[in-house]
């Protein structure tokens, strides 16, 4: 299921911990909605590069919006295509 607006101030409202996944036909591979409690919650995204997975932090999820933690993973995304590491160097 894709992340909402909706559903994504309800998470963390709520503070339920847990790493929620956007999918689905409008949802952006590999981003997630990472939960710690009410007054912790950030945006990942979940990526492999040279058959390695990797993490990459895109911000706040009270700073940032679902529309642009989309846009920073699909530029992040973009980068991949080129075999560039998005997160910078390891």
């Amino acid at each position: 299921m894709s992340l909402t607006v909706k559903r994504v101030t309800k998470l963390i409202r709520t503070g339920e911990p847990g790493r929620f996944l956007d999918s689905g036909s409008t949802g952006t591979r590999g981003l997630h909605l990472c939960v710690a409690n009410k007054n912790n919650a950030s945006w990942g995204l979940r990526y492999q590069l040279n058959g390695r997975t990797r993490w990459m932090g895109l911000g706040s999820a009270r700073d940032i919006s679902l529309d642009k933690a989309r846009q920073r993973a699909k530029e992040a995304r973009e980068k991949l295509v080129d075999k560039i590491d998005p997160s910078g160097p390891a």
